[in-house]
């Protein structure tokens, strides 16, 4: 276990969103906060911007691509390797950087190989800045085959 009771294989070793042994990545922590649902707070880096105070809508969709993750990670978590299947996003507004925004993620429904959540960014008022359709394919030993160049153990 982590100092924040995440079990240390969920933390990927290089995740530019949750990795601590990535120095360019943005540290995130991620903490149920309900029935199937997670959350985290953050606020980005001047550095992350497309326009000047505005963060670049990568770095959005990445936003809301960890907190789906992190909320299959700690609500449905079953032993299976898992992986991002499918990712819409929609940007309801300027998500700014150097403000502090709020990450939610909520388990939709979980079809076995396939599970369904929605991501949310927030300003610290509560709006909506960006929401995300998100779903996550588990991955089994033939489904991994295919990242066999890529180092996938724990």
């Amino acid at each position: 276990m982590t100092d924040d009771g995440t079990p240390r294989k969920l933390r990927a070793e290089y995740c530019f969103g949750c990795s601590d042994d990535n120095p360019e990545g943005l540290h995130l922590r991620f903490r149920r906060t309900g029935d199937g649902q997670v959350g985290a707070e953050i606020t980005l880096r001047p550095e992350l911007c497309g326009w000047k105070g505005v963060a670049h809508g990568g770095f959005v969709g990445l936003l809301i691509d960890e907190v789906t993750s992190w909320c299959m990670a700690l609500c449905v978590e079953d032993g299976h390797r898992f992986a991002t299947r499918e990712l819409r996003v929609r940007y309801l507004r300027p998500t700014p950087t150097g403000e502090p925004l709020t990450l939610i993620g909520k388990l939709v429904e979980d079809r076995g190989p396939t599970t369904d959540f929605v991501g949310e960014v927030r300003r610290a008022d509560g709006s909506l800045t960006a929401r995300g359709w998100v779903q996550i394919a588990r991955l089994d030993r033939k489904k991994l085959d295919r990242f066999a160049d890529l180092d996938v153990s724990d």
